[in-house]
């Protein structure tokens, strides 16, 4: 319990400010001082030109004038008056000793706020590094937990209603509902294989290539018809909405497949309404492609609009969140755009919920028939 006392995020941030503090301090009064002991050497020099002086032109008023000459050669600050019978102070010398003083009060002037400059930037970048550790390793904690969680739960429930299948038997019209909930479930562990497989694959840079120019609006089409009746068991309703001029751009079937089954997937999971509406635009200039994904759920807030796009970040605690995943959809979607030369950008429209917007690049040329097309 100590041992994570100290080694809080709480306890780091106040040894940060008190090392800060004292730094500061310390270089404050090590200048003031400094200073001090600058002005007190100005003051003391005077005075003793001063006494010098004094001394030298009473041995000339009382004739010891080798004496007072010997004196003089060790006193460059004096030297003696037009009349020969007395001293001065060499202006021009005095003038230079204390514009040297004064160079040496500038230069801890300057280097003592560079010294805390360069110990508070230091410490910084340390601060930042320790968070980001301590941030990294809340992510791989919540992935670890939510690969548990999204392996076990299904499952589970895969065993139960095998037994239960083994066990009894059921009616017909129970059966249906049994096969259908396990297809559900056999869809869950798909999705979740998928994900952490395509982050594999973009890690080891296999997603950096250039495909044939294919029809954007055929890929999404075929994308969406064949996941309408698994949607339709999550309760999702997706409207469609297609130009019905070609935007070909270089993406392969899968790509495309990667970006709108995350979007749509994450639209449905955090829209609370039992019908989850979910709607999916793709619009097109002469020059970009923009694939819209809107729900109608709560939104993300916009502090947490910087990090979604982070592998493995879902925010809050994996052991009390209700929805499943990974934290890795929104992170696939992008890697997966900007490998395609495309970018990913969140909004929150005017009614409510999250609007993300793919933009992709128009490819010149004809567009080829989307890969796999005839066997979904």
């Amino acid at each position: 319990m100590r041992r994570d006392l100290l080694t809080s995020p709480a306890a780091t941030r106040v040894a940060f400010v008190v090392i800060i503090l004292f730094v500061t301090a310390q270089m404050t009064w090590w200048i003031y001082f400094q200073v001090g002991y600058v002005g007190e050497v100005n003051a003391a020099t005077i005075a003793s030109l001063e006494r010098e002086s004094r001394v030298i032109d009473a041995l000339l008023a009382a004739g010891a004038t080798d004496q007072a000459l010997t004196l003089l050669e060790d006193q460059p600050n004096l030297r003696l008056d037009a009349s020969g019978r007395a001293t001065e102070v060499d202006q021009a010398a005095l003038d230079a000793f204390l514009a040297s003083q004064r160079s040496v009060v500038r230069m801890l002037a300057f280097e003592g706020p560079f010294f805390v400059l360069v110990v508070m930037t230091g410490l910084l970048i340390i601060a930042r590094n320790l968070r980001l550790e301590r941030e990294l390793k809340q992510r791989q904690r919540n992935f670890l937990d939510a690969v548990g969680h999204e392996y076990k739960t299904p499952i589970s429930t895969l065993r139960l209603l095998i037994e239960t299948l083994q066990l009894r038997s059921v009616p017909p019209e129970k059966l249906q509902e049994y096969l259908r909930s396990m297809s559900l479930e056999v869809d869950r562990l798909e999705r979740t294989g998928q994900q952490v497989l395509a982050t594999a694959r973009l890690e080891a840079g296999a997603q950096q290539y250039a495909p044939p120019p294919t029809d954007l609006t055929r890929l999404v089409r075929t994308v969406i018809d064949r996941s309408r009746l698994v949607l339709a068991e999550r309760g999702a309703v997706v409207e469609l909405d297609v130009p019905d001029a070609p935007l070909p751009v270089r993406a392969g079937l899968d790509d495309v497949a990667t970006i709108l089954e995350n979007l749509v997937d994450n639209a449905v999971k955090y829209t609370p309404e039992r019908e989850k509406r979910v709607r999916v635009r793709l619009e097109g200039d002469d020059s970009w492609a923009r694939l819209r994904v809107q729900d109608a759920g709560s939104g993300i807030p916009a502090a947490a609009r910087a990090k979604v796009f982070d592998r493995f970040y879902r925010a809050g605690d994996e052991l009390t969140r209700t929805t499943a995943g990974l934290g890795l959809g929104l992170y696939l979607v992008q890697r997966t755009a900007e490998a395609l030369g495309g970018h990913v950008s969140i909004t929150t429209p005017a009614e409510g919920g999250t609007l993300v917007t793919v933009t992709l690049r128009l490819a010149r040329g004809s567009a080829s028939e989307p890969e796999g097309e005839a066997a979904a």
